[in-house]
């Protein structure tokens, strides 16, 4: 993946320790059906610290796949397998990470560039950053934030445990002749199921619109966003082998078809 070449700045340094740190540190697999990764060999979470699982193995399934944690027939993972074997806080991570790619390939991807693709600067910029660590060179500030729960409403009837439950609601406008639509899926805990990047997140929204405007066999309507990085994204034809860019690739083909 990384694709090292001779006379690359980095070659010299591949022997250093740090090197091999930000090697490992780069890699992430990029979830899509899930079949390709191994569950405890394989970065694939979305912790920046920490992308392994550290559970211990367990016997007789050390070939577990990622496919093998998600029910197909919803598309949801199995929170009661994940709960059996994990610990809270790998059951926590690995609930964050949507399952919007289902019918992509796992591939790897680099996540210390924006487009998910591999360079030299990309590399030798952490490994500088690992290197001035080391030295105590430079202060880290960590900032924190509080996390938000999620509260359910007092007329909310929460589904039955492992389901989840899609709350719709609509707005109308009589004097404007207009109307809105509304959805959010949660759990039986009430928290919504999923924790993309915001853009990500606005990328997949805008998705979801594109494919009701299709499947409704409406004309294609002039569709706006806010989030500028989106609009970028598709009117760009950059490769991004992230999460974000597999869907922004979904949107532009989406597009494509509707151009006529």
């Amino acid at each position: 993946m990384t694709n090292i070449k001779k006379g690359d700045p980095l070659r010299s340094l591949w022997g250093h320790h740090a090197s091999q740190v930000i090697l490992r540190r780069g890699l992430r697999w990029r979830l899509g059906n899930g079949d390709n990764i191994n569950v405890w060999r394989q970065p694939w979470l979305h912790d920046s610290n920490q992308p392994h699982v550290t559970t211990t193995m367990i016997e007789g399934r050390e070939e577990m796949k990622i496919a093998e944690l998600i029910i197909n027939s919803s598309i949801t993972w199995n929170h009661e397998l994940i709960q059996h074997i994990f610990n809270d806080r790998y059951a926590h991570e690995i609930a964050k990470i949507p399952l919007n790619l289902t019918q992509q390939e796992d591939a790897p991807m680099w996540r210390f560039s924006k487009s998910g693709t591999y360079s030299v600067r990309s590399a030798y910029y952490q490994l500088m950053e690992n290197i001035i660590d080391d030295n105590h060179l430079k202060e880290k500030v960590a900032h924190s934030s509080s996390s938000n729960t999620v509260a359910a409403s007092h007329s909310w009837t929460k589904p039955p445990a492992g389901a989840l439950k899609c709350n719709v609601d609509t707005t109308c406008y009589m004097d404007h002749n207009l109307y809105g639509i509304g959805a959010c899926i949660r759990d039986a805990q009430g928290r919504f199921d999923g924790k993309p990047e915001v853009a990500e997140a606005e990328a997949l929204g805008l998705l979801e619109a594109m494919q009701w405007i299709q499947n409704s066999h409406m004309p294609m309507f002039h569709v706006e966003t806010v989030c500028l990085q989106v609009v970028h994204a598709i009117r760009t034809n950059s490769r991004n082998n992230t999460e974000f860019g597999k869907i922004i690739d979904m949107c532009r083909n989406l597009i494509n078809l509707n151009q006529n």
